[in-house]
């Protein structure tokens, strides 16, 4: 101990003698301060305390001349006789005066010491190169000189025209450089890329730029049926009824023009992971912004289901195995009000093929069984009636307060499968059918045209996507199209049956 030790053991002695028993003083002593970074310190001190009455000790700790100390403390007895107390947010590269305390009653202090805060270093990222480029996949390299080890986050900022897209991975960095794999890009297009790191600030190295090329052709058309585009972000997702899925579950196309496609390497949904043993047809995916959450409206083995995934590419889950009503049906599709209210709509076999509608509970998983009501049945003759009983692939939006229920009749091996429209008043109905109806069938020489939906794309323009059959000679693979959609001032609904635009499946590179 330091001769002011001797002042302070005299306190001490005074301070914690009771007048009932022979006095063994408490002696504090500041021991020094470790660990020091630009924003805290552990303080150390050491306690002898002759009688175990100690309520509280720690550290007191002024900022270079303050009169007001910040305190530190605990109030248990401390396990040993010398302890250890973390000083947090600090400021870096300044100058602190600290010192042990102990009290029994009466506060006891050691000697003051000194210390400096370091001076925070901030990680320094630079843009290297972009790899392995393809027709929508890169390789994205940055490199990082993280001098104090805080990094949180890192990865590439691409940027498109007014598209900026950001790529963040959390996981630890292994040494100073980093790779972020890319396979979303658009063919054809100048991207310009910078990396980054985020220490709670987001700092970036140089830009650079990269283009990705043209990929090569495996088809003419993409070969789905019952088809579904969601636009998300930039990006459009097609799914459907595929030939080669039926009995596994289904694929995400993904495109960012509508017309040049490629299959995702991985399944959207695996029937591993959900209800269902084969018969998976009429796939729809829905955003819901409240939970970040992706939901797929399924068809299998004639039930409706529905799973749910964090991205548009799935993998779409259930947690629990199982479909939306015991009861046989098939192409559900989701409506949700301007009120947040949601809705499905789905074909019973009730006398044919029949459009039911009904609500939904807030999770979007479970009908409100009590709220079931028939919206569309085929008529008894007319186009309508040329193969089948049928009223199939309902897509359900509203318009200037009127409701729009897009349906498909007739057999779908059919070549005068059409589509047709009814309006409400409210979701659920009465329903009343176009007289103009159908306003879809036969398009551009196609036949066998339906089953669809209607989206918004990317300039706010109506689209409506549809299948055709292969040919007049074959059915399948039945052929995804989309067409122009509009509805004029007296609530009328158009379709070009003219200018149909078909798309182009490319080679997925991973």
């Amino acid at each position: 101990m330091k001769n002011s030790s001797f002042i302070l053991f005299a306190c001490c002695i005074l301070g914690c003698n009771t007048g009932a028993e022979a006095i063994r003083p408490m002696q504090v002593e500041t021991l020094d301060a470790v660990e020091i970074t630009d924003a805290g310190a552990i303080g150390r001190g050491r306690i002898i305390d002759g009688n175990g009455r100690i309520e509280v000790y720690g550290i007191e700790l002024f900022h270079e001349n303050d009169a007001s100390p910040v305190v530190f403390q605990m109030k248990s007895a401390p396990v040993g006789d010398v302890f250890s107390i973390v000083m947090s947010g600090l400021e870096q590269g300044r100058n602190y005066r600290f010192r042990a305390f102990a009290s029994d009653g009466t506060a006891c202090y050691g000697d003051a010491l000194t210390f400096t805060t370091a001076t925070y270093l901030p990680p320094e990222v630079e843009t290297l190169e972009a790899a392995n480029i393809a027709s929508h996949v890169a390789d994205f390299r940055g490199s990082v000189a993280n001098r104090n080890g805080r990094i949180s986050s890192y990865g590439v900022e691409l940027v498109y025209e007014n598209d900026t897209m950001i790529y963040r991975r959390t996981a630890a960095l292994a040494g100073n450089g980093f790779t972020v794999a890319v396979s979303d890009l658009a063919p054809q297009r100048t991207y310009r890329f910078r990396a980054f790191v985020d220490d709670g600030s987001i700092r970036y190295g140089n830009a650079k730029t990269v283009s990705t090329t043209e990929p090569e052709i495996i088809a003419g058309h993409i070969p789905l049926a019952d088809p579904f585009i969601l636009h998300h972000n930039g990006v459009y997702y097609a799914y459907g009824t595929r030939n080669a899925d039926v009995g596994k579950g289904y694929s995400a196309y993904i495109s960012h023009d509508l017309v040049r496609w490629r299959r995702h390497s991985s399944p959207a949904l695996d029937k591993k992971d959900c209800y269902g043993e084969s018969g998976f047809w009429a796939p729809e995916v829905y955003y819901r912004r409240e939970n970040s959450t992706f939901y797929m409206f399924y068809t299998a083995d004639e039930h409706i289901c529905v799973a749910t995934a964090a991205s548009p590419l799935g993998p779409f889950t259930q947690e629990v195995k199982q479909s939306m009503h015991a009861d046989r049906g098939i192409d559900n599709t989701l409506f949700v009000d301007e009120d947040g209210k949601a809705y499905l709509f789905f074909v019973r076999f009730t006398g044919g093929n029949v459009i039911w509608g009904a609500e939904l509970e807030d999770d979007w998983k479970t009908i409100r069984t009590g709220t079931l009501k028939q919206c569309i049945a085929t008529a008894a003759d007319g186009w309508e009636r040329v193969q089948g009983q049928i009223a199939e692939g309902p897509s359900v939006f509203r318009h200037n307060g009127v409701y729009y229920l897009l349906y498909s009749a007739n057999h779908y091996q059919s070549q005068d499968y059409a589509v047709g429209y009814a309006t409400a008043a409210s979701p659920l109905g009465t329903w009343t059918k176009a007289a103009e109806n159908p306003i879809l069938r036969r398009p551009a020489g196609q036949v066998g045209s339906g089953h669809g939906a209607k989206f918004v794309d990317v300039n706010g323009n109506l689209r409506y996507v549809f299948h055709t059959h292969f040919s007049t000679e074959s059915i399948a693979p039945r052929k995804m199209y989309i067409t122009d959609m509009s509805i004029d001032p007296s609530g009328k609904v158009t379709m070009s049956g003219e200018h149909i635009t078909g798309a182009i499946e490319y080679k997925t590179v991973r």
